[in-house]
């Protein structure tokens, strides 16, 4: 053990010693990584016992030097473990098991947020009618766009005809899970409206939600439109009305960070607030000359930020910039010195410990990984800017363009493997309009929006918002601009998990090492990036009610039956990284596939895939095919000829993906992924004791069908 001590003592140069305790978030955040990648739910003494185990071995191990702080880590990381397990546990309530309408739905709206092509309520202390109380859901989400004029307050008491659905499942295995973070939302059913509302009670309350409500409806009022819809969005956070092919261009080009309430809004405001009230404090001599004015400011700039936090819906981005901002301005009260890796390192910790869920999730994947490799090349930059100060104004000019645009490769080279994980795509021009847009934000749009706060108690917001559109229709230019560029956006396939977890392990080890072994993190990072290219996407995608097959075809892309543009058709093509579709044939043979009125067949080399329309194909299918895919209840009848999926293994297992291979097909479901977790409703749980499609073989998450 002293060897090892040693050998280790070795490798870490004197920088990276103190540096070691920012790696005890990281174990932290495996922790909570471990428990939602657990294969079912664990026992809640699980983590206690764990924690309580590593904890105690801190303290026997505490003479030996190295084995505490390994022992402190796993400590760590069964602390994360517990925290999600207790996230979990407290967000336990009733959960919609089967589609209900149309009812009557009595609730209190605690948010109606515009979208494109009308609203999204969201209703709290909820009444179902015909459904017991005990398994009535607390909140529930309904889309709204029938009456999306009628004004609904947050607050207002309302009854509402609506047909309601049960969280949905993903839609491929490894896919966005909706229902788990409904769960931790505590939305235990969604729906859409039948019929406008009635209102029972109106809002008598002023918290922020309707403080919100006005302010949103008080910008739209004064900017209609697509500039209305982008300024409340830096302003309240309420993005779901953005046109979509204004999303699309600031996706496309890079932007789309500036509708993120972040860092760059969140250091703005709390700096515009820190700056006006110590330039006015500085103007009464008697006040400046006998009181802190400084810290004053920095308790004032707290509170300004702290009401934008508020105001802007809270967001996981905003909530890290909050807490930076603030730690930087508790050390201005307290005539400290901020250290800026420990501080994200702090707010971290206080973000995962609160919503351990959102460690999952891009918004919090993403905003933490830019902003710590900014750290890291502020940091690595220090020693040449304090040797090579700007001494003119055109030297000063041309150290900012140099900076957004290091700001802007920092950025997105970090939350590059994330964007590839979760949206399939790669931005190639983000730093030019990075280069226009940043400026246009800080110096024009942010200050203007912060004016028109201000003034509407007085009703004179107009020109201030006036003249924040003019800034936000210059952003949409140069963002539909640079979208517009051949190869802005790259689709790519689907990174594996494995790829994720190096490139993130990669980017940790780059950014949070200060000696020369960091650079070892570039060849993890690397091999992340490349990831895709070892994916092979399935030859077949089915969904869980079998209302559309997606198909291999000869050219590598995808045939989808039904609608090729739906929400699940989109999301397997983002998967497999296609633009859209192959068409499917009726009556003709294209791709590799042939139809007729009885069904489809497809050949993947020697085996044949038979998706069975009608009875009487199924008994020609079921001798000749590998595979076959029916709505039908085929079990019987092909018992011991082939491979069936047919509507009841659909209903145990939900949606597929499958891989046609030499030896049998490998199939993958969303319920043998998911598992048994608090979120995967009752009715969704392969039942017990009963043989599921990937029970065997080859792992509970990929076998060969029985």
């Amino acid at each position: 053990m002293g060897r090892v001590s040693g050998f280790l003592a070795a490798l870490l140069e004197r920088g990276d010693r103190a540096r070691l305790i920012l790696w005890l978030p990281v174990a932290f955040g495996a922790g909570i990584a471990l428990y939602f990648d657990w294969p079912d739910e664990p026992p809640l003494r699980w983590g206690a016992y764990a924690g309580g185990a590593a904890l105690t071995l801190v303290g026997l191990t505490r003479a030996l030097g190295w084995p505490w702080r390994a022992a402190l880590a796993v400590t760590f990381v069964a602390a994360g473990f517990l925290t999600a397990q207790i996230g979990a546990e407290l967000q336990s309530a009733p959960v919609l098991l089967a589609r209900i309408g149309p009812t009557a739905v009595t609730g209190r709206v605690t948010n109606a947020e515009p979208t494109e092509r009308g609203r999204r309520l969201l209703l709290a202390d909820v009444t179902i009618a015909g459904l017991d109380p005990a398994r009535t859901p607390r909140r529930l989400r309904l889309t709204d766009r029938i009456a999306q004029n009628q004004d609904l307050a947050p607050g207002d008491r309302v009854r509402i005809p609506a047909m309601l659905l049960p969280p949905p499942e993903p839609v491929a295995p490894g896919t966005y899970d909706f229902a788990r973070d409904a769960w931790f939302q505590g939305v235990g059913a969604v729906g859409f409206t039948l019929g406008r509302a009635e209102r029972l009670a109106s809002a008598e309350s002023r918290a922020i939600a309707t403080l919100r409500h006005h302010i949103g409806g008080r910008i739209r009022e004064a900017l209609p439109g697509s500039m209305g819809s982008i300024a409340a969005a830096l302003i309240i956070g309420e993005r779901a009305a953005i046109p979509q092919a204004d999303l699309d261009a600031l996706r496309d080009s890079g932007l789309a960070h500036l509708l993120s309430i972040s860092g760059l809004h969140m250091t703005l405001v709390a700096g515009l607030v820190f700056a006006l009230v110590r330039g006015a404090l500085a103007l009464w001599p008697a006040v400046a000359g006998r009181y802190p004015i400084k810290k004053w400011a920095a308790i004032a700039a707290i509170a300004g930020a702290a009401f934008y936090l508020a105001l802007s819906g809270a967001s996981v981005p905003a909530q890290r910039s909050f807490l930076s901002a603030a730690i930087v301005l508790i050390a201005i009260i307290l005539d400290r010195n901020a250290l800026s890796m420990r501080l994200l390192a702090l707010a971290a910790m206080v973000v995962m410990t609160l919503k351990p869920e959102s460690l999952l999730g891009p918004s919090f994947q993403m905003s933490f990984a830019a902003v710590l490799a900014l750290i890291a090349g502020y940091e690595a930059s220090r020693r040449w800017r304090r040797a090579n100060p700007p001494r003119t104004w055109w030297q000063k000019a041309l150290r900012y363009a140099i900076g957004v645009a290091a700001t802007s490769l920092l950025a997105g080279g970090a939350t590059t493997p994330f964007a590839l994980y979760h949206f399939g795509r790669f931005v190639s021009f983000g730093v030019v309009a990075n280069l226009i847009a940043v400026p246009l934000t800080g110096f024009w749009i942010m200050p203007w929006a912060l004016l028109a706060v201000l003034l509407m108690p007085l009703g004179l917001e107009g020109p201030a918002l006036t003249a924040m559109a003019w800034g936000l229709e210059a952003v949409m230019w140069t963002a539909h601009w640079v979208a517009a560029w051949p190869d802005a956006a790259l689709l790519v396939p689907a990174m594996p998990r494995w790829g994720l977890l190096s490139a993130t392990v990669g980017l940790l080890w780059l950014c949070l090492w200060v000696g020369r072994w960091r650079w070892l993190g570039l060849s993890l990072l690397a091999a992340g990036l490349a990831s895709p290219a070892t994916h092979r996407p399935p030859d077949l995608y089915v969904e869980a009610e079998m209302r559309q097959v997606a198909v291999r075809t000869e050219s590598g892309g995808l045939a989808i039956t039904g609608d090729p543009t739906s929400f699940t058709a989109e999301i397997w093509l983002r998967r497999d990284g296609l633009l859209a579709a192959d068409p499917w044939p009726r009556s003709e043979e294209r791709s590799g596939l042939r139809c007729d009125g009885a069904g489809c067949v497809a050949r993947f080399g020697d085996s044949l895939v038979a998706l069975a329309l009608a009875d009487r194909a199924l008994a020609e299918d079921c001798r000749e095919a590998t595979l076959v895919l029916t709505r039908l209840g085929a079990d019987r009848r092909c018992r011991g000829m082939t491979t069936v999926i047919d509507r009841w293994a659909r209903h145990e297992q939900g949606a597929m993906a499958i891989w046609i291979e030499a030896d049998g097909p490998r199939i993958e479901t969303t319920r043998a992924y998911r598992g048994e977790r608090p979120w995967v409703q009752a009715a969704q749980r392969p039942p017990p004791g009963r043989r599921t499609l990937s029970s065997a073989g080859r792992g509970r998450r990929g076998g060969p069908a029985p």
